[in-house]
């Protein structure tokens, strides 16, 4: 991990969420995603990062659903990919939450400048 890119190894602990399926080891590295996340300077950059993250999320969420009707139509098991499907919808939420943090971090901002 490299100390001195929050952006990349932010990256990383996505990857990781996306495959892991310890709930032990999974709020774990969400807290480090947090983490990781709020290293970067200002909100406003923070909060581009966490708009590519949910759209990523969602990308994942929609090519996962696509293979498990695809494998459901041809009679085979999907149960792998649900795992997964859970997986990027978890890794979803923990980003809209942010989102929604981020984005309140910044009206607080606005406000209190627009009273000055």
């Amino acid at each position: 991990m490299n100390r001195f890119d929050p952006e990349a190894n932010a990256s990383r602990f996505v990857r990781m969420l996306y495959n892991e399926t310890d709930p032990a080891m999974r709020a774990r590295l969400r807290q480090l995603l947090v983490d990781e996340v709020d290293r970067f300077a200002p909100r406003s950059l923070q909060l581009k990062m966490v708009n590519r993250h949910i759209a990523e999320a969602l990308t994942h969420i929609d090519n996962q659903t696509r293979k498990i009707l695809e494998l459901h139509t041809g009679g085979n098991d999907a149960n792998q990919l649900y795992s997964m499907l859970a997986n990027s919808i978890a890794v979803l939420e923990v980003f809209k939450v942010f989102h929604a943090s981020l984005s309140d971090s910044l009206d607080r901002n606005e406000l209190c400048s627009d009273e000055r």
